[in-house]
């Protein structure tokens, strides 16, 4: 074969592999921002659903045991059973909607992916081959709980809202405490972005060198170069820890003080409750009310930082897997000009 003909050859590959991968992520990104709107719109309901159980308590509270009503205790009943079966029955089909949306990514982008990531190894570029890992990173993104928590956290005003209607000086109690814990979120995200990125570098370099050696170990011991691409190996794998076990440590200590946070808010709720409660001003039903629809309030925020990881790993896991088509065309533009 002429040099000519291997420089058309490998144009054509690469560009024909390019070509599937970009229609195929065109394809899937289109899906999953129709999915993720879908799974918002069951946010949003579920949201307005979760209000059942604190409504039925101050119902309880503050009308049934002072009306001493049977037939009021039985209606109230219903509906919040009716509402949380409702809540359950909308909660499984987001699950179950969030784990097909997974799926068809996946399935859509597995071959064009793996033939990508095939091509770009020809290319003299194994590491490459990690954008299979990050097809499967995502996936499990898609289906975790830290994306149930962001499609949440949006529908977090109304749940203030719902506390300042119960009494202003407890709905200034938590906004202080929301603008706190997001204060808390974009603390974590400046500590830990970079290590969590060079976390995720050093462990795509590590998966490179380990393909490398399962494909070429007969060359390598042949050669006497197994204790260098050990320590090769071994070195990316060590940075890479490092920089993880340091990230992570930096978000357990944010997340602790955000918990601490949270708890604190209840317990101030509850507190300042009971003295506008003596004042006349709030009854028992409204305190314990206030008190759940904080915590389902703040649930969402404390969710981002202690799901932050999981984000960022997902991110630069599509970032990479969006740059493949772009890369894999100048890696190999560069391949024939080289055969020239």
């Amino acid at each position: 074969m002429t040099k000519s003909t291997k420089i058309t050859e490998a144009k054509r590959r690469s560009a024909e592999a390019a070509l599937d991968l970009r229609a195929a992520l065109s394809r899937a990104i289109r899906g999953l921002r129709a999915g993720l709107a879908q799974l918002l719109l069951f946010s949003v309901t579920l949201n307005v659903l979760a209000l059942a159980t604190p409504l039925y308590l101050f119902q309880i509270s503050d009308r049934v045991l002072t009306s001493r009503s049977k037939d009021t205790l039985v209606m109230l009943t219903m509906i919040v059973v009716l509402a949380l079966v409702a809540y359950a029955m909308l909660d499984t089909l987001r699950r179950r909607m969030m784990l097909r949306m997974a799926m068809r990514l996946e399935t859509d982008l597995a071959a064009p992916v793996l033939a990508s990531a095939t091509q770009s190894a020809t290319t003299g570029s194994p590491q490459d081959l990690q954008i299979v890992n990050d097809l499967a990173q995502l996936r499990g993104f898609l289906t975790s709980a830290t994306l149930t928590t962001m499609l949440d956290a949006p529908l977090t005003p109304l749940f203030f809202v719902a506390v300042f209607c119960v009494h202003p000086d407890l709905g200034w109690i938590i906004a202080v405490a929301a603008a706190l814990t997001l204060l808390l979120a974009l603390w974590n995200q400046r500590a830990t972005r970079v290590d969590f990125a060079e976390a995720g570098f050093a462990g795509g370099r590590a998966a490179g060198y380990l393909d490398a050696i399962g494909r070429t170990a007969p060359a390598i011991g042949a050669m006497g170069m197994s204790p260098e691409t050990i320590r090769l190996w071994g070195n990316e794998t060590a940075i890479g820890l490092a920089r993880l076990v340091r990230a992570q440590d930096k978000n357990n200590i944010i997340s602790g003080i955000s918990k601490f946070l949270r708890m604190l808010v209840q317990v101030g709720i509850l507190g300042w409750g009971a003295h506008l409660a003596l004042s006349g001003e709030l009854t028992g039903g409204m305190i314990i009310a206030a008190s759940m629809i904080s915590g389902r309030a703040l649930a969402p925020l404390e969710g981002a930082i202690d799901g932050w990881r999981s984000f960022v790993l997902a991110q630069s896991a599509y970032g990479r897997i969006v740059r493949t088509p772009y890369d894999l065309t100048v890696k190999c533009c560069a391949t024939a000009a080289a055969i020239s």
